[in-house]
């Protein structure tokens, strides 16, 4: 009897050291993240005047892509994206809208985008980065990527005397924030130097696009599976709290609008969606316990789940646990089709010559790509490249 307690008593103290041991290993790995995670910040200013509705939809079709490719930064980065809308009337200041602040919460920027409606003539650029440079709370680490994209198609001078971009833009590079511009039409009309102004005073890159054929959609046959991997990708979160049932509905609802802009879109999004950039900590106790001070033990029991309320903690964070296993087991299949999609989309794009470099994505995408690299950021060739390393 004494020797079937002590047997008890070993395997007890084992299972202990193992919890021990697992806590450790997932505080150590927020430490690890919390370190290696570099902030990357976007703000994206849109002209949503009368004529702007292709630039519109272009946005819509193109953020995944662009935000697919940042995930493939090193060291993985912690992207936090604005949007900013101008041109509709109204009068001061309703012509400048912030549609989302500086936030990770990447399916509320998509939701802004797509209710995004055209009207209006009063496009005031000076005005709209005066508004993303001093409005939006920018981080202020040394290493930070600071970007602005600014679209739009009338005179960059529009209501200078209230705000220039000129100074706008001196202001804008003192905080380490580079201006991109991207005008929607000829690049040598007599509005095109006004535009390219503004990316020169600000470091930043000039194009010109043709916002009605300024996409290009490349369909693979990779698209059909990434969708029906990323609606498993769904059942592994955890909604709990005030936010969970809401963010869990509007991811299923961003899923809904991405998939009605077309099955590439939706592909990007879902890659997106299986990497360590798209976070619903709010929501999501499986990201939610990744984050630095997060306790389980603190979250009322009527605030999570109901098949977790009666669970012990030990059974809690297994259930957890579970979830995390299966996300990225479901994200490494998505990887694994992400970078052959990849490969034959670069394929076809040569296939098109210089069709495919006047997009709107092809412009965003070069200069993501160029200015992070001079903030020592490097960019993996696939997605399973490193993937084991973040």
């Amino acid at each position: 009897m004494k020797g079937m307690k002590r047997i008890v008593c070993v395997a007890m103290a084992v299972s202990l050291a193992a919890l021990a041991f697992s806590a450790s290993a997932h505080a150590a790995a927020k430490t690890v993240m919390k370190e290696e995670a570099r902030r990357i910040d976007l703000a994206i200013c849109l002209d949503t005047s009368g004529s702007m509705g292709g630039l519109i939809n272009a946005a819509r079709q193109k953020l995944w892509d662009v935000v697919s490719e940042l995930a493939l930064a090193k060291p993985a980065p912690e992207l936090r994206v604005a949007l900013l809308s101008y041109g509709h009337n109204g009068g001061a200041p309703s012509h400048i809208t912030v549609q989302t602040e500086l936030t990770n919460d990447l399916d509320t920027v998509y939701q802004k985008l797509m209710a995004l409606g055209i009207s209006g003539s009063q496009e005031y650029v000076g005005w709209v980065l005066h508004d993303a440079v001093t409005e939006l709370k920018w981080s202020d680490a040394k290493d930070a990527l600071k970007l602005i994209f600014v679209a739009g198609n009338e005179s960059a001078d529009q209501a200078k005397e209230k705000y220039d971009f000129r100074n706008v833009c001196a202001d804008a590079i003192k905080g380490g924030i580079m201006v991109n511009s991207i005008y929607c039409g000829s690049p040598s009309d007599g509005i095109a130097p006004g535009w390219r102004e503004v990316s020169q005073l600000a470091d930043g890159s000039f194009a010109a696009i043709d916002q009605n054929n300024g996409t290009i959609e490349i369909t693979t046959p990779f698209d059909k599976k990434i969708a029906e991997l990323g609606a498993e990708l769904n059942t592994t979160y955890v909604a709990y709290g005030a936010q969970g049932k809401a963010g869990a509905a509007n991811q299923i609802a961003q899923d809904s609008n991405s998939a009605k802009m077309g099955m590439a879109n939706f592909a990007a999004r879902n890659i997106v969606k299986a990497q360590a950039l798209y976070r619903n900590s709010k929501w999501d106790l499986v990201d939610a316990r990744n984050g630095k001070d997060f306790d389980l033990s603190e979250i009322k029991k009527e605030d999570l789940p109901e098949n977790m309320q009666e669970m012990t903690a030990e059974e809690q964070n297994a259930h957890l646990d579970k979830m995390e296993a299966q996300r990225k087991e479901v994200q490494t299949q998505i990887n694994d089709l992400a970078s052959q999609r990849r490969e034959f989309i670069e394929v076809e794009r040569k296939k098109m010559g210089e069709k495919g470099d006047n997009s709107f994505d092809a412009a965003m995408l070069a200069a993501v790509r160029s200015q992070a690299e001079k903030k020592n950021f490097t960019f993996r060739k696939n997605f399973n490249e490193g993937a084991g390393d973040e």
